[in-house]
């Protein structure tokens, strides 16, 4: 078990809240809820990992801790994350996207300021959860971007299991759709 930790300040410090994860959980809190959310890797060893995420006024430091074994995944993702992280083109097509989505809040610079490192993260998600299956044809890329990123990790945790297994193949098998291109 992953003992996870997540330390809460928004305007007063709140006592931390601690729980025991299994590795497949602990991989979906860290995706979805801390890198998901435009979180930031401060440290990293091999049985500890620090992110800090900021949404909005709330801050909050979480620590994953486990064994080697158990903190390999969490680890592995993280390698292929800091590696999709560094890619501007990327960033800037979503901010572009981000913007034209939001209509008449993109003139207002706090919310912008605020949400952005949300609308990023997602999208380094994604292409992190392709990077780690070796996902490169466009086409797939393009259409998995537009899964929920719950789905898209689901189909890359069985994957990790099954590797010759086809992502296609493996959304039939686990009942989950992957759009088509318009």
């Amino acid at each position: 078990m992953i003992t996870n930790t997540n330390q809460r300040f928004n305007g007063e410090h709140h006592p931390p809240i601690v729980r025991q994860q299994s590795v497949s959980d602990a991989l979906e809190s860290l995706v979805i809820y801390e890198l998901g959310y435009g979180g930031k890797i401060m440290k990293i060893e091999r049985d500890k990992l620090v992110l800090f995420t900021q949404v909005l006024s709330t801050q909050d430091t979480v620590t994953f801790e486990g064994t080697e074994d158990e903190m390999l995944p969490l680890l592995q993702f993280c390698a292929v994350y800091s590696q999709v992280s560094g890619h501007d083109e990327i960033n800037e097509a979503v901010i572009d996207n981000t913007l034209n989505r939001l209509g008449p809040l993109s003139g207002k610079p706090l919310f912008i300021t605020g949400a952005l490192p949300m609308f990023v993260g997602q999208s380094r998600i994604k292409l992190a959860c392709l990077g780690w299956i070796n996902i490169e044809d466009q086409d797939t890329v393009k259409r998995a971007a537009r899964m929920s990123t719950k789905d898209l990790l689901q189909i890359v945790m069985f994957m990790e299991q099954f590797p010759n297994m086809d992502f296609f193949q493996m959304a039939d098998e686990l009942s989950l759709e992957v759009p088509e291109l318009v």
